[in-house]
C-alpha cells in the first residue's frame, strides 16, 4: 500500500501508513526502530514541497534520538516533490531543535547538530559557500568557549568536593565522578580545537576578515595566526606565535614554512 501511494505521489498517505504502527505503545522496540528507519528513508526522497512534513517528522525523530535527525538530513537526496530543502533552512531547523531542548544547558551541546551537519556538507558534499564555512568556524569558537567555561566550573566544583572529602569520606564517589566528567570534557575540548585548526588550514572559503573582526584578540591566538596567514599578513601572524603565545619552536617552524 505504501508503494502504491508513493508511485502515485500520495506521499502524505504513504507516510501516514508508516506512522500508524508507531502510535502503538506496545510496538516492540525492534519494529519501532525499523519503522523509524523506513520513515527516515522515505522522507529523504521528498523535496521542499514537503518541507513542513519533513520538519514535523524530524521533531519526532529528535525525541527518539538526535542521531536520527542527523541521518535524515545528512542523507537527504530528494527525487520527488520539488527542489531540495535549502541547506540554510535545514540549519535553522537544527538550531531550533537544539534551542528548544531544555535538557541542553551549554552552547557546545546545542551546537553539536549544526557542526556535524556542516562538516558533512563541506567535506562530503563539497559545499564551498562562504556562509557555511564561516558559520562552522563561529560554531566551533562558540563551543570551545563554552567547553572552557564548563571545565572551569567543574574544576572549581571538584576542589570544593575535595575539601569536603577531607571531612566526610562519602564525598569520594562524587570526586571520582567529577574527575571522569572533567576528563571527558577535556577530551572533547581538545578534539574541537584540533578540528577547528585543521579546518582553518584546509578551507579557503570562509570569510577571514569577518572572523578576525569578531574574535576576541586575547583568545584563539593560534587560530588568528592561521587566518592572518591566509590573508598574507605573515608578520602579524608571527607576532602572535612568538610574542603572544610565546611558542619559540612554532615560530621557527612558521618561518621555515
Amino acid at each position: 500500500l505504501i508503494s502504491l501511494y508513493s508511485s502515485h505521489h500520495k506521499h502524505e498517505m504513504a507516510i501516514s501508513q508508516i506512522l500508524t504502527p508507531l502510535r502503538d505503545p506496545n510496538l516492540p522496540s525492534a519494529d519501532r526502530k525499523q519503522r523509524l528507519q523506513d520513515l527516515m528513508h522515505y522522507l529523504q526522497q521528498l523535496g521542499s514541497d514537503y518541507q513542513n512534513l519533513i520538519f514535523d517528522c524530524s521533531r519526532m525523530f529528535y525525541k527518539e534520538s538526535r542521531q536520527l535527525v542527523l541521518e535524515l538530513f545528512v542523507g537527504y537526496a530528494p527525487t520527488d516533490g520539488g527542489e531540495a530543502i535549502s541547506n540554510q533552512a535545514i540549519m535553522e531547523h537544527l538550531k531550533e531543535l537544539s534551542e528548544n531542548d531544555t535538557q541542553l544547558e551549554n552552547e557546545w551541546e546545542k551546537n553539536a547538530l549544526e557542526i556535524t551537519f556542516l562538516r558533512n556538507l563541506i567535506w562530503e558534499k563539497k559545499e564551498t559557500g562562504s556562509m557555511y564555512h564561516t558559520e562552522l568556524v563561529f560554531l566551533y569558537t562558540s563551543s570551545i568557549s563554552s567547553l572552557e567555561k564548563s571545565l572551569n566550573q567543574l574544576e572549581t566544583k571538584k576542589q570544593e568536593v575535595e575539601t569536603e572529602r577531607e571531612r566526610n569520606a562519602e564525598f569520594a564517589s562524587a570526586e571520582d565522578g567529577l574527575a571522569l566528567l572533567i576528563s571527558q570534557r577535556r577530551e572533547l575540548l581538545l578534539r574541537s580545537k584540533k578540528e577547528l585548526l585543521e579546518f582553518l588550514e584546509l578551507s579557503d572559503c570562509y570569510d577571514a576578515t569577518d572572523i578576525l573582526q569578531k574574535l576576541d584578540t586575547n583568545e584563539f591566538l593560534e587560530e588568528r595566526a592561521i587566518i592572518l596567514s591566509k590573508l598574507g599578513e605573515y608578520l602579524n601572524a608571527l607576532e602572535i606565535i612568538a610574542h603572544q603565545m610565546g611558542n619559540v619552536d612554532m615560530a621557527e617552524a612558521y618561518c621555515q614554512k
